[in-house]
């Protein structure tokens, strides 16, 4: 009597691999603008050999979304770049499941777009995995506000009153926008002018369908 074993769904793989890997804090520190974020080699360090050992291959399909010159406070001349990436989780037998995310970055060389996508992929990750930080839920606080209009309520008001956004749906892509950016909270006041961007920039992706442009794709074999 043969007994034959069916291997494991993605999604099977996947639990899987949410259990093992566990909350994953912010440990890395920004020095310059002096906030905690979870870095690209955190989550992998961690997630990436436990989803080697499951047989989970990770591939990307890259879209540009915007490239756009900048100049920064001392006039060096740089990038901002924005892409959108369909990610593709794998295991034997055509098992598979997609995601998209956002990556966005700027450079002053020519690292902008491999930044942006390795942001991307830790979106990715992070998503997919739904790796926790063990951090408290900012919503478990309610500080006391003065007078003075917060940065986040400076990034609603952008959003609803020049770029026509419900109140709404500016909340929600602007914590989008500052999850896909990993900055701080309470936002710092010179991040205001990128979550509003990462947040149009998200938008309009949305309401864009996805356009799979292979010949002009500079994809990178990310795998676990």
């Amino acid at each position: 009597m043969t007994i034959e074993t069916v291997p494991p769904s993605i999604y099977a793989v996947l639990s899987e691999a949410k259990r093992q890997i566990g909350p994953i804090g912010k440990g890395d520190r920004n020095k310059e603008q002096d906030y905690a974020f979870r870095g690209i080699d955190s989550i992998l360090n961690k997630a990436g050999p436990i989803l080697t050992e499951l047989g989970v291959v990770i591939t990307p399909k890259h879209r540009v979304v915007s490239d756009v010159e900048v100049t920064s406070r001392n006039g060096a001349r740089g990038y901002r770049v924005v892409v959108e990436t369909r990610w593709t989780f794998s295991v034997s037998l055509g098992s598979f499941v997609t995601a998209r995310t956002i990556g966005e970055a700027i450079d002053y060389s020519d690292k902008a777009f491999n930044k942006a996508q390795t942001q991307s992929f830790k979106n990715a990750l992070a998503q997919v995995l739904s790796i926790p930080t063990g951090e408290a839920d900012p919503d478990s606080e309610s500080p006391e506000r003065g007078e003075d209009i917060t940065t986040a309520e400076q990034v609603l008001r952008v959003l609803i009153e020049t770029h026509g956004f419900q109140r709404e749906q500016a909340r929600s892509y602007a914590r989008r926008a500052m999850e896909a950016l990993e900055v701080s909270h309470p936002l710092p006041k010179d991040e205001v002018e990128n979550v509003v961007n990462a947040a149009v920039n998200i938008h309009e992706t949305d309401s864009a369908p996805f356009e799979d442009k292979t010949e002009d794709d500079p994809s990178s074999g990310y795998g676990s």
